[in-house]
């Protein structure tokens, strides 16, 4: 039932940004939300959500927070009805789509959309908020664009409009069709996404193994193949997906019942994510999928460590992954999409009167334009897994079941279902496989560019400390020990763009700057910051033995060895500051920090490595240790909401403290030299070192009985004055031994 404005509601009227009056007041929309109207319902609701998330619930009785009465409380429609999809040639840039239909709703004021932008700045005034439009019955069934006759399934609405909705209740296996339209549009179009991924010869190599789910529907065919033995040169899927408990009760791949899965896999005995992905195999025409539970064998250690080294080979060369993104257990499958908004889409008619004459046809015949609440664009549980960021990463093409739409990737597009374009891959690079094209975060221009050796390698850097640790470290791993292992296949890619050793999560070119990383603890996304630590169970059958916790080995110095959230640009990357005219340290061998050879990219686990170099450690103490709480916000992926947390990180100042047998007039007195902010606020030392990196920053150790030393954090001038860098550099120049 809808009241009679409603009732009147075409799509007409609400193009072109000044919209129709919808409700004189707040009072007569709740009243007709109330009464039954489905489309005032859906306004009423989506006006509490948005003052609720903004915490002002004072405009809903038609007054500002400050208790000012809102000059004009008409409630008015206003919106932009456009086109999103790609069409042929309307895009000349990387940037292919459009942000997707949407009506706003604007309480207090008349809003044209097109001129008035310039009211966003007026904190006085009431923004709009949006509702997402999307056409019934769904798209890709039909051209791109509009086509003289109706020859071809659907309505004018469906030819025009590729958002939609999909859920169990409403076109179930639109997914099909989705990833069908961009893999094409991609495959076609895309330079990027058909460059080769390493070189000829890499993009031709396949895993080790594929599940081959033979050459009908009939599932007793499955089984698992040895790539070289089969000698396969077929596209495979691969899947990115949570684990959870339930591999644990259903059938992997073990040393046991190799040649039994090699002969045939039941289909059955599998968990239903599994299942999931051979169904949606089968119907995207793919014969061969890769599973990392079906193609490693599961407790065999040197099978696995073989294959956590090729995952850059495993998902970039793939054609497609797929990723499971709203399934927190694989027992759970991630086909079927369960969301149920609050208030369910409403029908709008679609009217374009030159249409309706051009084709002789009815307003029945142009179909609906359906409304509904805005859908989250996060991924879902598989966002908080550290191997699944990697695995998104490394895809050349990714197609996501989102917690409440889907989502398609590749080096050049995202876009969602509801047709909003995606956040771009971190860091604006859109085939960072690719040696010679990048994009600049900073640039206004989205057309790759030719970039000189020096270059390259500062942005690579750049991507890697900025966005690839700090997006890793926010993640969870199940076993602790993967830290290294997780991102190996990120880190070798890297490291054939910057050509340097790499350290434990470092990159030997760039030491100094690495090594000025810093935590930031995110009381809403990680817990506190700690050393990383994991638990070995007692053997079987002995009871009375309790589960050991050892620390996971990495050294002090690299971010590996903290779970927590860590970041780099709190110090930034000026070549300034880290020019070797300021620095104050040297490394012990002609620009090596080490002689150890135990790390390097393609290692599942780094145990130690001992940076040996040339500086100034000074003995300090600390005056005071405080804890101080702030409020701040940060921008992530479209898989991380925007949010305010708290954040809680130990400060110390630290003063001289007086060296045997010296003589220091600073020594004997509170005066700061530096500012301390500590990794782990429950770790303190008895004995505090500083050591000045460059004449800007530098880190806070501490010392054993054999004079190695620790991190501890890093330093940073005290909040009224500079560093006192003639102090610390007063000091005598020794060996320091970093483990």
């Amino acid at each position: 039932m809808r009241c009679a404005d409603c009732s009147k509601l075409r799509t007409e009227q609400l193009d072109g940004g000044a919209g129709p009056l919808l409700k004189e007041n707040f009072k007569a929309l709740k009243e007709s939300a109330d009464a039954g109207c489905d489309l005032c319902t859906l306004w009423w609701t989506r006006l509490v959500q948005r003052y609720n998330e903004k915490g002002a619930a004072g405009y809903l009785r038609g007054f500002e927070p400050s208790g000012k009465e809102i000059d004009d409380p008409n409630v008015y429609l206003s919106g932009m009805i456009r086109p999103s999809k790609p069409q042929p040639g309307m895009f000349a840039s990387s940037s292919e789509v459009s942000s997707g239909n949407s009506v706003w709703i604007n309480l207090g004021i008349r809003f044209n959309l097109l001129v008035d932008l310039s009211i966003f700045a007026d904190p006085g005034l009431i923004p709009p908020f949006p509702f997402r439009l999307f056409p019934s019955p769904p798209p890709f069934v039909a051209a791109c664009v509009l086509l003289p006759t109706l020859s071809r399934i659907g309505t004018p609405a469906s030819h025009v409009f590729c958002e939609t909705w999909t859920t169990v209740d409403r076109n179930p296996g639109y997914h099909i069709g989705f990833v069908q339209h961009f893999m094409h549009h991609c495959q076609t179009r895309h330079k990027l996404c058909s460059s080769p991924f390493f070189n000829d010869a890499a993009k031709s190599e396949l895993p080790t193994r594929l599940i081959d789910l033979g050459e009908s529907q009939d599932r007793k065919q499955s089984h698992i193949v040895t790539t070289r033995k089969c000698k396969i040169q077929s596209p495979y899927l691969a899947l990115s997906y949570c684990w959870g408990a339930s591999p644990k009760r259903t059938t992997v791949l073990q040393d046991d019942n190799l040649e039994e899965l090699h002969s045939c896999i039941v289909e059955e005995q599998l968990s239903k994510t599994h299942r999931d992905m051979f169904q949606l195999a089968r119907d995207l025409g793919f014969r061969y999928v890769w599973i990392d539970a079906l193609c490693i064998i599961q407790g065999n250690a040197e099978d696995w460590e073989y294959e956590s080294k090729r995952m850059a080979q495993v998902y970039g060369n793939a054609a497609l992954t797929i990723v499971a993104g709203r399934a927190a257990d694989s027992s759970e499958g991630f086909l079927e999409n369960k969301f149920r908004p609050v208030v369910g889409p409403c029908a709008v008619p679609f009217n374009d009167e030159d249409t309706m004459r051009k084709l002789g046809l009815t307003e029945a015949q142009m179909g609906n334009i359906w409304m509904s609440l805005p859908r989250s664009g996060m991924y879902g549980p598989v966002s908080e897994r550290g191997w699944c960021f990697q695995e998104l990463l490394l895809s050349s093409r990714a197609l996501i079941f989102g917690k409440e739409q889907l989502t398609f990737q590749c080096q050049e597009l995202i876009v969602q279902e509801d047709g909003s374009p995606g956040r771009p891959i971190p860091y604006r690079i859109r085939n960072p496989y690719d040696r010679g094209y990048v994009v600049d975060p900073e640039s206004k221009t989205l057309g790759a560019q030719k970039l000189d050796d020096h270059e390259l390698v500062r942005r690579w850097l750049v991507f890697w400390y900025k966005e690839v640790i700090s997006l890793y470290t926010l993640r969870k791993l199940t076993n602790k020990t993967d830290v290294f292992a997780a991102i190996s296949g990120l880190a070798q890619i890297t490291k054939t763009k910057i050509r340097s050793r790499y350290l434990a999560g470092l990159w030997e070119t760039d030491m100094l700057r690495g090594l000025m990383w810093a935590v930031w603890p995110k009381a809403s996304r990680t817990a506190p910051p700690r050393r990383r630590v994991t638990t070995i169970s007692p053997p079987q059958g002995d009871a009375d033995t309790q589960a050991r916790v050892v620390p996971v080995k990495a050294p002090s110095w690299s971010w590996a060895a903290i779970e927590g959230y860590v970041r780099f640009n709190a110090h930034g990357r000026y070549d300034i500051k880290y020019h070797e005219s300021n620095w104050l340290v040297r490394p012990k061998y002609e620009g090596r920090w080490t002689r150890g050879t135990a790390c390097h990219a393609t290692a599942a686990h780094i145990e130690s490595c001992e940076l040996e170099f040339f500086g100034r450690p000074r003995r300090v103490r600390c005056l005071d240790n405080s804890a101080e709480r702030s409020e701040y916000s940060d921008n992530f992926p479209d898989s991380f909401s925007l949010s305010t947390v708290s954040t809680y990180r130990c400060y110390v100042n630290l003063a001289p403290m007086q060296e045997d047998g010296g003589n220091d007039d600073k020594a004997a007195s509170d005066h700061i030299v530096a500012r301390a902010a500590i990794d782990v606020p429950e770790e303190t030392a008895a004995n505090f070192w500083c050591l000045l990196l460059t004449k800007y920053n530098g880190l806070i150790l501490t010392r054993d009985g054999g004079g190695r030393f620790r991190r501890l954090g890093v330093l940073m001038k005290p909040k009224n004055s500079d560093l006192d860098v003639e102090w610390m550099m007063s000091g005598q120049e020794e060996e320091v031994c970093l483990v």
